[in-house]
């Protein structure tokens, strides 16, 4: 079975691949410099159920996407192709790449769920306002 802190490494190294100019964290970071991602446990992320039934964990991860909020339509603009469904950033969640950690670990198993938390987001942990999206994902391993 793969821990929380070896899914979000590996799908930080997938998605860094195809877009190397998005600064990624595959942890809670202390600090961003935008446009960025990070890649959390969603609100309820784990179904043990299912780990002892198959042996395998599903795992309900969330990862935040903020770029600038310079102005409003250009925050937009900037954030529109990493929510784009045929977009670099949601095709590498959504296709298997054989022989990758992310392949390994889920034996394929990564769904890209849905978006949402479109708009303005007070970054928390940060104490700062972007603009951003959510993006839910499952994957089983």
């Amino acid at each position: 079975m793969a821990t929380l802190g070896q899914l979000q490494k590996a799908i930080f190294e997938r998605i860094g691949e195809p877009l190397p100019e998005l600064k990624g964290y595959a942890y809670l970071p202390d600090l961003v410099t935008v446009p960025a991602y990070y890649i959390e446990p969603d609100k309820q992320f784990l179904n043990y159920e299912l780990a002892f039934a198959s042996g395998a964990c599903e795992w309900q991860l969330c990862i935040t996407i903020l770029v600038d909020k310079i102005d409003e339509e250009r925050a937009q603009l900037e954030l529109e192709p990493y929510l784009d469904p045929a977009g670099p950033f949601i095709t590498a969640l959504r296709a298997q790449h054989v022989g990758d950690t992310l392949d390994e670990l889920t034996n394929g198993f990564v769904e890209v769920l849905y978006a949402d938390g479109y708009g303005y987001c007070w970054d928390k942990q940060h104490q700062t306002l972007y603009y951003g999206a959510q993006i839910h994902i499952t994957v089983r391993a």
